[in-house]
């Protein structure tokens, strides 16, 4: 993939001058704010030194997943960004689909820019961290006002890493997702159906989805879904069998075990398996990578694809006249629920081949001020909107500004996503007559969906597990892929979990115990 790069100057030479003392200087660290949590573990993270003061702006280079449709030749937006924050930007976006893939290789490469986008605070970030190439920035990040009152305590939690008690990165706000899934609803008044609620009733219309020509051409060419990637992704699905992933969330009997020991864990196997078997399935799932089930759904190749109100009414856009936004199914009590962790989507690390670590935190410090979000997110003002109201998110733009607004910019570049618990502006379908309708969804799956929400859990044990035993992980996905083909019967899926990945667990398994107990009071 063709690697893209832009630079920007756009500051006026009394502007440069103005900022550019402040940006060379170490800022002196106040006393840790509320926010973030003090962590007397490992040693203080010693200051960086300050660059020599300099005329000039500060180059900064961003590795960040952006939409392929944005470009970045002469972007109106990064231009304005990189006049108010008195730097030229340098940006790397690889496509959202393989962006896990160019992320690894880059931080192997031995060149990383300042900047990095990590997806999550999982075990990449982790490992990272551990190794010294993400910055702890504890002691650091306090001096900067908008980062510290725009991330909690809770993110800052999640954003620890265990075995350096330490944060290597500054978390991006999101608000809480309601995860469901999006409908063909072309689809269902085709075959007088109605969008499922129950495992049986979207047994049913799946079925009919890849049986009765949905899309009418008279082809055997349609799957009621596809994954995001795996077995393992599709929430709307596996809430029918009450299997969820997250740690600190119990299983049906009210104990916590790791995720392949949950009650639902073998039966919702076995649901792909029976879907996978009468082509309800796309057959090449195992093939996904992360969006997958999104573009076949826009390509009218499958009529579900799992999704949360943002990116349903973001992602897919014009399309929800004809489809619509709904809760997950229900599990066998009748119940949707929605589990979440701190609200937060990936976060933002300063690598160790930063040079100007001050300059790199005032550029994210930016982003959470209410001018930068205003640039990140809806662009410039009088092109790409009129006029906007933080404090109502009362704002006046045009569907052709917002369509103009999606060559140049995009949820995925903003350093913070939501303010005080909620997003700057609501996404919601661009096509008139789409707004309402899609706001009476949400409302409905906020109506009958209870959200769940799940204490900060870290168990390095449970980590380490995974880190020494790679071709265990590997070979449980291998596992799993081979059950749902049909390539092993279940006594056989059975057995490898019992006798071989199990095992491995044990112990782990009880310091988990021990830290939800813990972080629950009991």
């Amino acid at each position: 993939m063709k690697k893209m790069a832009f630079r920007f100057l756009c500051v006026a030479l009394a502007f440069c001058l103005t900022l550019s003392v402040a940006a060379c200087s170490q800022p002196a660290a106040p006393a840790a704010p509320s926010s973030a949590p003090a962590v007397s573990s490992a040693p203080a993270a010693p200051a960086p030194s300050a660059p020599p003061a300099q005329q000039g702006p500060t180059k900064i280079r961003i590795f960040n997943r952006v939409n392929a449709e944005v470009g970045f030749e002469n972007n109106p937006v990064i231009n304005a960004i990189a006049a108010a924050t008195n730097t030229i930007i340098e940006y790397d976006a690889p496509p959202i689909n393989n962006f896990a893939e160019k992320l690894t290789l880059l931080m192997a490469s031995g060149d990383l820019p300042d900047l990095v986008y990590n997806w999550g605070m999982d075990a990449n970030y982790e490992k990272w961290s551990e190794e010294g190439l993400f910055i702890p920035l504890n002691g650091l990040v306090e001096a900067y006002p908008n980062i510290n009152k725009n991330v909690t305590k809770e993110m800052w939690q999640a954003a620890t890493v265990p075995n350096t008690g330490k944060f290597h990165a500054v978390p991006r706000p999101n608000r809480v997702n309601h995860w469901g899934f999006v409908v063909n609803e072309a689809w269902l008044r085709k075959l007088n159906l109605k969008a499922p609620e129950t495992i049986d009733d979207f047994r049913a219309v799946c079925d009919a989805f890849a049986t009765k020509d949905p899309d009418g051409n008279g082809k055997a060419d349609t799957f009621a879904f596809t994954t995001a990637g795996g077995t393992r992704g599709e929430r709307y699905i596996a809430s029918a069998f009450n299997w969820l992933t997250e740690t600190g969330y119990p299983d049906t009997d009210g104990n916590f075990v790791i995720a392949e020991k949950r009650s639902g864990y073998v039966p919702y196997m076995t649901f792909l398996r029976e879907a996978y078997s009468k082509k309800w399935m796309d057959q090449e799932f195992f093939t996904n990578k992360v969006y997958a089930d999104t573009e076949a759904f826009k390509q009218n190749r499958v009529g579900f694809h799992q999704s949360h109100e943002t990116g349903a009414g973001d992602n897919d856009g014009e399309k929800l006249l004809d489809a619509s936004f709904n809760p997950p199914l229900k599990n066998a009590n009748g119940e949707r629920n929605n589990p979440y962790g701190p609200p937060t989507w990936g976060c933002w690390t300063i690598t160790n081949a930063c040079k100007n670590i001050p300059k790199a935190l005032e550029f994210i410090d930016f982003g959470h001020s209410e001018e930068g979000a205003a640039l990140y997110i809806l662009g410039v003002k009088g092109v790409h909107y009129n006029s906007f109201d933080f404090a109502t998110r009362a704002l006046d733009r045009t569907i052709e500004q917002q369509k103009e607004l999606a060559k140049w910019t995009s949820s995925y570049c903003s350093m913070s996503f939501a303010f005080g618990g909620d997003h700057l502006v609501p996404e919601v379908p661009v096509m008139p007559g789409a707004t309402e309708k899609f706001l009476k969804e949400v409302a409905n799956y906020k109506a009958v969906t209870k959200d769940v929400p799940l204490p900060v859990i870290k168990v390095p044990s449970m980590d380490k597990v995974g880190k020494d035993n790679p071709d265990m992980i590997t070979k449980r996905t291998e596992m799993e892929t081979k059950y749902v083909v049909g390539e092993i019967d279940e006594a056989a899926f059975k057995k490898f979990l019992e006798t071989e990945y199990f095992p491995l667990y044990e112990a782990a398994e009880k310091d988990m115990q021990a830290a939800v107990a813990k972080a629950l009071g009991k």
